[in-house]
């Protein structure tokens, strides 16, 4: 029996984003724009767990950035389901929650490349791919052809088992399992190359969208003449 994908889904794209920044904006507005997407539910994180030490900004500070620069994208809602989670909150969990609260939808857990290449090391890895298919983003060039550095069949080994084991190439760089069902699916994007890390570090604000710029800038003024 072939698989039959749902004619709408809901994207589920999680982060820091600490702080957002045009990259971010970027990859959800190709995410609205795919015609089988209903809905793009953006979900911030109080802190992912492979984040370790770094410094986070306040969660109201970056509650309000996405607010802002998210702001008249029709199909986007954010969610504060992980910011209300005590730690630690993992990507399960906010899944397991959602389909309580969409019975019936289909939801598309949506990640650049360097999260699916830490994928086979998530909480519960093979059951989120037991419930739920993965569309992964990468930059211009670097898509299911390019991103190992060789065959399609190489990125397979960021799966966690048995999925590894049991996805081939499909056709529209998928990985799909033997009733066809794309269980991954590869974008290759012309996306900003941006990191939230190193825009903190550089406290440089021009890759940051203008109306969350205005309130990342306030904070800082605030926190310098503070004196914390």
């Amino acid at each position: 029996m072939q698989y039959k994908a749902q004619a709408e889904a809901i994207a589920v794209f999680g982060g820091s984003f600490n702080p957002v920044h045009i990259g971010h904006v970027a990859l959800v507005e190709r995410l609205c724009a795919l015609p089988f997407i209903r809905q793009v539910l953006v979900v911030p994180a109080m802190r992912s767990p492979f984040k370790g030490g770094v410094q986070m900004l306040p969660t109201e500070l970056r509650w309000n950035m996405l607010s802002q620069a998210l702001a008249g994208l029709g199909k986007v809602v954010l969610s504060d389901i992980e910011i209300k989670r005590a730690p630690p909150s993992y990507t399960w969990d906010t899944l397991a929650e959602l389909r309580t609260g969409n019975p019936g939808a289909r939801l598309l857990l949506a990640l650049g490349m360097d999260a699916f290449k830490e994928f086979g090391g998530w909480h519960r890895a093979p059951e989120l791919l037991d419930l739920h298919d993965l569309l992964v983003v990468s930059r211009a060039g670097a898509g299911i052809e390019a991103a190992a550095g060789t065959a399609p069949e190489d990125l397979l080994q960021w799966l966690p088992h048995p999925w590894g084991e049991q996805l081939v190439p499909g056709p529209g760089q998928t990985l799909r399992n033997e009733q066809g069902r794309p269980v991954v699916t590869f974008y290759d994007w012309e996306l900003p190359e941006v990191s939230s890390t190193l825009l903190l570090a550089s406290r440089n604000v021009s890759d940051v969208p203008a109306r969350a710029r205005d309130l990342l800038l306030r904070y800082w003024m605030l926190e310098e003449g503070s004196g914390a």
